[in-house]
């Protein structure tokens, strides 16, 4: 980046720069992550050197707006880091079965599978609790939220044993009684996966948490039926094809 004359930059067009956040982009999927956050890392990667771009290729007198925009796009990013973070910290065990990853093939809405949807249903949760001041169990709304979609079946398969047409209705209890078989529930837990599809439970949420948890589950539901929230889940695709 070289000044000239009044503290303007030379414009600059950095095609290594952008054939390599090309290729970073083109080979992140191939790869296997251990950390959550590392969802996020091929958008964050691209947003540096889309960064780098703007500063090689634009006027002092404009430097500062990019800059800013670019420090928003920072921002975000690094808040997602420390929202998959907790995720993480509190429910590794659960991120980490077997069933769990398993419904990674089951599409929840849209395009997004019923892992992706959890995890942004636990997103949500947790930084509504925060920004709103919402004293609650962490812990507890984050399992919760990881949990509340546990029936552990790909509900648009009609061709399924025991296909059930009322899958809103009936799959909280089943998801309860799924979990309830592999982990230790706390009683908030229980409230949260239980009563989460509330006014359809009729019982409503009798917790802060389970609250948290059913609002959020509503606002991701909604966003992902829109494809405002967008997944890769791979037997989405499949139907498709055929």
């Amino acid at each position: 980046m070289t000044l000239h004359g009044e503290g303007v930059l030379e414009e600059t067009f950095t095609w290594q720069t952008v054939l390599m956040a090309v290729l970073i982009s083109l080979m992140m999927p191939q790869l296997k992550y251990t950390s959550m956050w590392a969802r996020d890392f091929r958008s964050y990667v691209i947003t540096d050197y889309i960064c780098y771009y703007i500063a090689e290729s634009t006027t002092m007198s404009k430097l500062s707006k990019k800059l800013k925009h670019s420090e928003k796009y920072r921002k975000f990013f690094e808040r997602q880091k420390e929202l998959y973070k907790l995720i993480e910290e509190n429910g590794k065990d659960i991120l980490q079965s077997g069933n769990f990853k398993k419904t990674k093939d089951y599409t929840q809405h849209g395009t997004v599978s019923v892992s992706k949807h959890s995890m942004n249903v636990a997103k949500y949760s947790v930084a509504w609790s925060q920004k709103l001041g919402i004293a609650c169990s962490q812990r507890d709304l984050i399992r919760g939220a990881l949990l509340h979609d546990y029936f552990l079946y790909d509900w648009h398969d009609k061709d399924r044993k025991d296909y059930q047409p009322l899958h809103g209705f009936y799959h909280p209890g089943i998801a309860l009684r799924n979990a309830d078989r592999e982990y230790k529930l706390t009683p908030r837990e229980k409230d949260i996966i239980g009563k989460h599809m509330w006014p359809l439970t009729v019982v409503p949420p009798m917790c802060r948490e389970a609250w948290i948890v059913t609002a959020a589950d509503k606002y991701c539901s909604f966003m992902e039926t829109v494809r405002l929230h967008k997944g890769h889940n791979r037997r989405h695709h499949d139907r498709r094809g055929n």
